[in-house]
């Protein structure tokens, strides 16, 4: 049996599939400096699914579409351009890795509520980020979370 579907947003209306190939298209020059991961694929870009859930986003908001050429013009590490507000967070454009395009950038975690006394801990999990992306990482003081009804919806409380 398919998922239950809700409606979308008021005032959202789903791509068309033309419309869903146009924006896939890229600008030859632009395509040949993506990895070929990035390079789309119309068998994988089917029609766009129904929210499921009220809380889905589309279900919530109402976007305006966007161009993959647009998406990678303003996400500054697939890009080879700087963006706006990436002069202080040390951009190098010509970087091929996200450790190469943002040389003095940090990893943040932070703990939500409290968890189970066998899983790992937070300095592990921090050491093990740290290792695994090559990027510092740093642990935020935790944030406890109280349950704030009876359909235990969990909200921030304190200062953490």
């Amino acid at each position: 049996m398919p998922p239950k579907s809700v409606p979308w947003a008021r005032g959202f209306k789903p791509p068309t599939q033309k419309q869903s190939q146009d924006a896939i298209k890229l600008h030859p020059t632009k395509s040949d400096s993506l990895e070929p991961a990035l390079i789309p694929d119309k068998e994988f870009f089917g029609p766009l699914p129904k929210p499921e859930s009220i809380d889905d986003w589309l279900a919530q908001y109402v976007e305006e579409g966007q161009t993959l050429s647009e998406f990678l013009s303003q996400t500054p590490w697939l890009s080879s351009r700087a963006r706006k507000g990436t002069a202080q967070q040390g951009f190098v454009p010509g970087g091929q890795f996200v450790t190469d395009k943002y040389p003095n950038h940090k990893i943040y975690l932070v703990q939500l509520g409290t968890f189970p006394e066998h899983t790992p801990k937070a300095e592990t999990l921090r050491e093990y980020v740290e290792a695994f992306w090559q990027i510092p990482c740093v642990l935020l003081p935790p944030i406890q979370l109280e349950s704030s009804d009876s359909q235990n919806q969990m909200e921030w409380r304190g200062s953490g």
